[in-house]
């Protein structure tokens, strides 16, 4: 006699990081000889059962697991249900239907995203701070775990670094006005998370006569993240720090542009010049080509006309060779919206309260 199936949608052997939320799902389909389920009667009941790779099975709730779907046909867990570097099994069975057993690896863990937020140039005598606390963990859930170790080196053409980086062991780093001399300084964070997991960021500050005080932007969002081209305009801010030994911001004139980070070209300005670094209030997503990196920027100048006589695009170095001082955010990836696809579901009828239907998506393409 024919029976019902269970039948995967999509792949059986997977594979997940452990901050993401893996997902399953099958389909229930009716004897063939049938038309559609009300005539084959009422779907049998699914049963899902998990094991670790190499134990026996046993029901979700036994093995100490949650399934957040609300649907007979899904199973989908939260993230960091399951340890980096694992193996498991989940297995769908109805009565009188062959099993669909789905095989997935959880990946190493993986390191820690280490950020520096802070200035790329400094008035000589002017203090500075770099920050590092926007430093993140994808491989662990709750408050952060980390360990910072900075480092100095300073580039052909400059003064010394000496030792004072290099007993600074918290998420940030400041740096007196009397501490460097005119020229380029290399600065470096060491991340360590658990298991002594590692890596670094690293930012330049060129610290020189002449040069507007320290700004520091803040933007939410991490190195090379993704932003949707159809979002609302970020939440981005900029602070000068202003402090003895610095220029007075208020004699500066203050621009926000959007940068091409791979070729380090200035696109366009988003604001009009102004004697403050006030935030941009739209999001240029007509000026942004799919997934391309690109990044926010303070352009800053002595003087009104230096910021007005520019013409866009221009690259960042012949910026700076008239006068401008510019200030990036991390770098965001341009996400395009994705194509639409289609929802389908199954079957076009049946019977209330006791028919099951699956709906399933496809078609849909991202960038």
């Amino acid at each position: 006699e024919p029976a019902w199936q269970v039948i995967s949608v999509g792949q059986t052997m997977l594979s997940f990081a452990n901050f993401e939320a893996p997902q399953f799902t099958v389909t229930m389909v009716p004897p063939g000889s049938c038309t559609d389920s009300v005539s084959a009667g009422a779907a049998p009941l699914l049963a899902w059962q998990y094991r670790r790779a190499g134990d026996a099975w046993s029901s979700i709730e036994a093995a100490g697991l949650t399934d957040t779907s609300r649907s007979p046909t899904l199973v989908q867990f939260a993230p960091f249900s399951f340890q980096p570097g694992s193996q498991h099994e989940l297995k769908a069975s109805a009565v009188g239907a062959a099993a669909v057993t789905f095989t997935f690896n959880i990946a190493a863990r993986a390191p820690p995203v280490a950020v520096i937020s802070g200035p790329q140039q400094a008035f000589a005598g002017c203090g500075f701070t770099l920050d590092a606390s926007g430093t993140s963990d994808p491989s662990y859930a709750g408050s952060q775990r980390l360990k910072f170790l900075w480092g100095c080196k300073v580039l052909p053409g400059g003064g010394s670094c000496g030792n004072f980086a290099d007993r600074v062991t918290t998420s940030m780093l400041s740096v007196n006005g009397s501490r460097l001399n005119s020229g380029t300084y290399q600065f470096t964070v060491l991340v360590t998370a658990a298991d002594n997991v590692e890596s670094s960021a690293s930012a330049l500050v060129n610290v020189g006569a002449g040069a507007a005080p320290p700004v520091m932007l803040a933007v939410p969002w991490k190195d090379n993240a993704r932003l949707s081209l159809g979002s609302a305009p970020p939440a981005v801010s900029a602070v000068a720090q202003d402090q003895s030994g610095c220029t007075d911001s208020a004699s500066w004139v203050w621009q926000w542009g959007i940068v091409n980070a791979q070729t380090q070209v200035l696109l366009h300005a988003l604001t009009a010049a102004a004697g403050t670094p006030t935030a941009p209030s739209v999001f240029p997503a007509s000026l942004l080509i799919p997934d391309k990196a690109y990044a926010y920027a303070v352009m800053s100048a002595a003087t009104e006309g230096t910021l007005t006589g520019l013409q866009f695009p221009i690259a960042l170095s012949e910026a700076r060779t008239r006068g401008v001082q510019v200030a990036m955010s991390p770098a965001f990836i341009a996400d395009a919206l994705p194509v639409p696809g289609v929802l389908q579901v199954t079957p076009l009828k049946g019977a209330a309260m006791t028919t099951t239907f699956s709906a399933v998506s496809g078609g849909w393409s991202d960038e």
